[in-house]
């Protein structure tokens, strides 16, 4: 089973990433952020093998949570929306 926390903005579109990717028996969402805080949050407490990150999240540049996860020692794989 592949971890995976998704970082939207829209609530509408996380609820929607969740809804399918959590229709895959392959796939196991362990959190959704709205924020930077919340996504380096689930980061570091939940431990994705993967973050769907959409890099235009409001409270800084998704380009913020990409820099901090590269100076964690175990952080996911990263796929920006």
């Amino acid at each position: 089973m592949i971890r995976v926390a998704i970082a939207e903005e829209q609530r509408i579109a996380r609820w929607a990433l969740a809804e399918a990717l959590g229709k895959t028996a392959d796939f196991e969402i362990v959190g959704q952020a709205g924020t930077v805080e919340e996504t380096l949050d689930i980061v570091r407490k939940a431990k994705p093998e993967v973050l769907v990150l959409d890099t235009t999240i409001p409270d800084h540049a998704g380009f913020d949570v990409l820099a901090e996860i590269r100076r964690m020692d175990a952080g996911p794989i990263v796929v920006r929306t």
